[in-house]
């Protein structure tokens, strides 16, 4: 009789036991795969910032071989070749590591040079550089870095202000002084100044024109500018395409102004590398006259 009841004791306590490690050995499974799979996330998220420095370097590589290979706004990705880097509009077909996309978008400053992110004038010297993580299947992981990259060569002056400056362009009912300044003819009411073309030499970024007016009464000076690639790798085949300080050929520039980002590959460009200017003159009263004194330009190389 003893020996019966210890038999179903142990077939109790066999019971209870099985009762409970099919309650514990699923929790202890689960915990083990979400630490393995804690620890794959932390080490992939390693991966990413190490990736985040890596791509951020190789664009720094990009722009010290020139401004121009990231002044192209848009969705890009890093690619080596030849032992260097470049940006590709498309994404690498497979990769082990976190991929990386590259956001280059303009940057704009209001009156104080302040960067905003409504209004103000483009920077053309200026570029806001967004790493963002695309995610997997694995690791739905969301994660951006953003960073400003600018111009760094020194920046260079043209100016223009006396009568031999000025003899080198084209005059429309307009002369030009023996002091250097361009003025309406007599009983003339409008009336235009073309300057050269200008080879900067190289691609180069527009930063600000600045012009020296004088206004009386009833008078008024607008201008325009033009900057295209070369072609032929000269300035002597290029046609001047003036714009306004919104790229259009019906807008002019009034005073000192900076000069917007444009490369789309057609008509004005900046950066670019041939520059001429085309001053306007008016006036209501034939006996007055505004006075073009002097131009100067600022740009980067």
């Amino acid at each position: 009789m003893k020996t019966n009841l210890v038999k179903g004791q142990s077939i109790i306590e066999l019971l209870v036991t099985m009762a409970l490690m099919a309650i514990l050995i699923p929790a202890i499974v689960g915990v083990f795969i979400q630490s393995r799979e804690g620890n794959a996330q932390e080490g992939y998220i390693k991966k990413v910032q190490e990736e985040f420095a890596k791509t951020k370097e190789a664009i720094l590589i990009i722009r010290d071989r020139g401004f121009e290979n990231i002044s192209t706004n848009g969705v890009f990705y890093i690619k080596e070749s030849n032992n260097s880097f470049y940006l590709h509009q498309n994404p690498p077909d497979s990769s082990e590591k976190p991929v990386l996309s590259v956001h280059i978008s303009s940057v704009y400053r209001n009156s104080d040079q302040t960067i905003v992110s409504n209004g103000g004038n483009i920077d053309p010297l200026t570029k806001k550089i967004t790493l963002k993580v695309l995610k997997n299947q694995l690791f739905q992981i969301d994660s951006e870095s953003s960073f400003y990259l600018t111009r760094h060569a020194p920046n260079f002056s043209l100016i223009q202000t006396t009568k031999a400056d000025f003899e080198k362009g084209l005059t429309q009912e307009t002369s030009i002084t023996n002091t250097g300044e361009i003025i309406l003819q007599k009983a003339t009411t409008e009336g235009y100044y073309e300057s050269e073309i200008f080879d900067l030499g190289y691609s180069s970024a527009i930063n600000t024109i600045s012009p020296k007016i004088l206004t009386p009464l009833k008078t008024k000076v607008l201008y325009q500018i033009s900057l295209v690639d070369a072609q032929n790798e000269n300035c002597n085949d290029t046609t001047n395409n003036f714009v306004g300080p919104d790229g259009m050929q019906d807008t002019f520039y009034t005073g000192t102004q900076m000069v917007r980002f444009e490369d789309d590959g057609q008509g004005f460009e900046n950066p670019g590398r041939c520059f001429a200017y085309k001053v306007y003159l008016f006036t209501e009263d034939p006996n007055e006259s505004p006075v073009f004194e002097e131009f100067q330009l600022n740009f980067s190389q």
